[in-house]
């Protein structure tokens, strides 16, 4: 065997033994991250940190300096000054730890103090207490034209406004449902409408349908109308045209008027008396049935 690959054997042999004699090759612990290909580069005594794309000093600075104020590098990291933010002093160390009143910031790379979250009894006047986000919003919204959502085609429904937290608000404590434009989607865990279908489909023939809990949106040509206009929709369900009114019942118990806090939908007219055996939701009113005002139903 050549002197190389014995001193090449030996080596491997001695960090695998004594892994701490050689940190340059020191294998990764379980729970620490992956080498990558740049760790090689880094040299002796220093590893690579993928949040920065850096090379570390392991052990840490010998000499860090003082995080500025509002941030802090908790209880295992140190602030690097070059970098302007906190940094482990080794490759498992992957937790600052802030300390009481501080939470880590991503974008920051530090912890910074956390938000004081006011009481429902602590909004001033004119403010009102929404619990989703658990904060004081202004009544009828902000005084000053709020801002756009950003690029990424996400938009507000309609009589909601952007907040620059990066989320839409109500303008005031009694609303309704939210309804995104045709083109969105509501998602209620960021609280703004996305790109992309509506979470309703059309549904004829939906045998068996739990009107009270099926029930999504009425729409008429994409128009919606403001609140207390006097031409509303009444919908109805139905089995079959030997029961278009439910023994009379059609305008009573089994109407439910589409009425929202924001707006009503008028003016559509299906027949009740629609020709199929299969269970059904339709509109009635004045007018022929078209199946194009068919109101949807959620999935």
């Amino acid at each position: 065997m050549c002197i190389t690959c014995r001193l090449n054997n030996a080596l491997e042999a001695c960090c695998n033994f004594f892994n701490n004699l050689c940190p340059h090759k020191r294998l990764p612990t379980p729970g620490s991250p992956a080498p990558t290909h740049a760790d090689d580069s880094c040299g002796h005594k220093k590893f690579w940190w993928p949040a920065k794309q850096t090379c570390l000093p392991y052990g840490g600075a010998k000499h860090p300096h003082p995080a500025p104020s509002h941030r802090h590098c908790g209880r295992w990291f140190y602030w690097d000054k070059e970098l302007g933010c906190c940094v482990p002093p080794q490759p498992e160390v992957i937790d600052a730890e802030c300390p009481p009143e501080w939470v880590w910031d991503e974008y920051e790379t530090a912890c910074i103090p956390a938000p004081v979250v006011p009481a429902p009894e602590q909004c001033g006047p004119s403010m009102w207490w929404w619990e989703p986000k658990a904060c004081c919003l202004p009544t009828g919204g902000p005084s000053t034209p709020p801002s756009s959502p950003p690029s990424e085609g996400w938009s507000c429904p309609y009589d909601w406004y952007w907040i620059p937290e990066g989320y839409c608000a109500p303008r005031g404590p009694t609303y309704d449902t939210p309804v995104c434009v045709e083109t969105h989607t509501w998602d209620g865990d960021v609280f703004y409408c996305k790109p992309g279908l509506h979470q309703c489909r059309y549904n004829l023939y939906n045998k068996g349908t739990n009107f009270s809990k099926r029930i999504c949106a009425l729409r008429q040509h994409k128009e919606y109308h403001p609140h207390n206009t006097p031409q509303l929709a009444s919908i109805v369900d139905w089995l079959s045209p030997s029961q278009p009114s439910r023994g009379g019942r059609s305008m009573t118990a089994w109407t439910r008027l589409v009425q929202s806090k924001t707006y009503f939908w008028r003016d559509v007219a299906v027949g009740a008396a629609y020709g199929t055996s299969k269970a059904g939701i339709g509109i009635t009113g004045l007018g022929t049935f078209r199946p194009e005002l068919i109101m949807k139903v959620c999935h």
